[in-house]
């Protein structure tokens, strides 16, 4: 995709490019405009033969890989789209259609409504000085000992939050990386249908929310344009990894058997936070720094997927300080725990099934205290749910400083 401005009113032009179409996309144009109001966005889906591109200029030399979403940010709307990008690899190559992942390296955001901020790079690097914005009156420093101030481009934060590495979206033929395996084998709705999606791992939902609400207005013919031109990306944050290997097994046809592993770690928007300033659950039932891991080992003839969740101690406590070992724990809301508690594993079980949880703390002082309280909010929730939640203690930081990572693996075992 190629990204054009063009003026009198100002509009961006997101169209394919001939790669795209190369590749079997429709020849087509998402266009941006403001609106009668300064906070309201225009969106329109052309066909590419309508857009006239004589007087515009295009706005990056970069390719344009997807679009994450409309964010409005001190009066500005801006189009956040992502510049570049590497594939990751096939996730089941063993599946009727590809289910490539492709990592996030560098997003740009670009004004709909104002031009201040077109010679601004949004690049995670930093700011610029005042002698590298053109056009902008600035008073003369020379006769002065004080810095001249930094330009900030408004979306520098978000810049450098989704340009970090940890951001993926699913590539080519569109499918839903948010959902485990056989969330989405059992749906019914197509495989590239991109409103299918587990709202709890993408990150920009609420961004690209309107998009959303745009291509459901669409007729169906439109809407598949829409989805095989790939213009609307959803992201997750995590890690995803593929790996393959030969089994150790007869060959079949001739050929050794190859299997392809794939890690795909998604984590959870709605208690978002570092790892010592967010802890415990909220109101809600959300736990901070909830990740759901999937492993999918697949060959030519079978396919196996693996999930397992991870997150906080669903109870309200606090740890000070940023060491992770002798600052102490603070169990807050005691008396107001065991309703979030419930409430967190319920939503658990109605996802996943039959809960069985381990406990990860250690027994000293320290954290004694919150495997005890995690234990009787478990055994009192226990009477609703019965043999259905269950829980493990497990003492790993004793295990490990005491025998290594290996003597943790031949306890499993």
């Amino acid at each position: 995709m190629y990204l054009y401005l063009g003026h009198g009113p100002r509009v961006l032009y997101l169209i394919t490019s001939p790669h795209d179409e190369r590749l079997g996309r429709p020849r087509r144009a998402l266009v941006f405009r403001v609106g009668d109001s300064p906070i309201q966005a225009v969106v329109e889906f052309l066909s590419k033969d309508e857009i006239d591109l004589t007087n515009t200029v295009r706005l990056t030399n970069r390719v344009i890989k997807g679009c994450l979403g409309l964010i409005s940010v001190e009066g500005d709307i801006f189009l956040a789209l992502i510049t570049s990008a590497t594939e990751v690899g096939n996730t089941r190559p063993s599946g009727s259609k590809p289910e490539s992942v492709a990592r996030i390296h560098e997003v740009s955001f670009f004004s709909l409504t104002s031009s201040a901020w077109d010679d601004l790079p949004v690049s995670p690097e930093g700011s610029l000085g005042t002698d590298g914005v053109e056009g902008l009156q600035i008073r003369d420093y020379a006769q002065t000992s004080t810095p001249p101030p930094l330009f900030e481009h408004p979306c520098l934060p978000l810049t450098k939050i989704i340009s970090s590495g940890s951001f993926y979206y699913a590539l080519e033929s569109p499918w839903d990386l948010s959902s485990r395996l056989a969330v989405r084998l059992a749906r019914d709705t197509p495989s590239g249908d991109v409103v299918a999606f587990d709202e709890r791992f993408v990150w920009n939902e609420y961004i690209v929310r309107s998009l959303l609400d745009f291509r459901d207005r669409l007729d169906p013919s439109e809407r598949r344009d829409l989805d095989y031109c790939q213009f609307i990306v959803l992201a997750i944050q995590g890690y995803v990894g593929v790996f393959t290997m030969s089994l150790p097994a007869p060959p079949t046809n001739g050929t050794p058997t190859i299997a392809t592993l794939a890690l795909i770690s998604r984590l959870g928007w709605k208690r978002a936070g570092t790892r010592f300033n967010t802890r415990g659950v909220d109101d809600d039932g959300n736990t901070a720094n909830f990740v759901e891991t999937e492993t999918v080992f697949s060959t030519d003839q079978h396919c196996v997927s693996y999930v397992q969740v991870r997150g906080s101690v669903p109870l309200f406590w606090e740890q000070q300080g940023l060491q992770t070992f002798g600052q102490r724990i603070q169990i807050t809301r005691p008396q107001a725990s065991q309703p979030a508690f419930e409430r967190h594993f319920s939503q658990l079980m109605d996802e996943y099934g039959a809960i069985h949880a381990i406990n990860l703390l250690g027994s000293k002082e320290n954290e004694q205290s919150l495997t005890t309280a995690y234990g009787r909010h478990l055994q009192i929730a226990r009477g609703a749910t019965g043999d259905d939640l269950s829980i493990t203690h497990f003492d790993f930081h004793s295990l490990v400083k005491t025998g290594g990572h290996d003597s943790v693996i031949r306890d499993l075992k």
